[in-house]
């Protein structure tokens, strides 16, 4: 959050918003509603895993937020 002086003020609106609007069309290729709580915690999530991206694209060959059990093991000196 970037304006942590406003985080009430954005809870109230999404409170309001999601109680305003229940159900929104479902997306392309899909048949069920999307609510309001899922369509921003779906834009939250994709927003995360973006700086989530950016920061493994920064990280060179080690970032343990992309560690596999394997590169796990071999770090460890466990092998494969």
């Amino acid at each position: 959050m970037e304006q942590p002086t406003f985080v009430a003020m954005y809870a109230q609106l999404c409170e309001a918003l999601a109680a305003q609007l229940p159900e929104l069309a479902p997306p392309k290729g899909e048949s069920k509603p999307m609510s309001f709580q899922r369509l921003l915690l779906n834009h939250c999530q994709d927003q995360f895993e973006g700086t989530l991206e950016a920061r493994q694209v920064g990280a060179g060959d080690y970032c343990p937020y992309t560690c596999t059990e394997t590169s796990r093991q071999a770090a460890k000196g466990q092998g494969g």
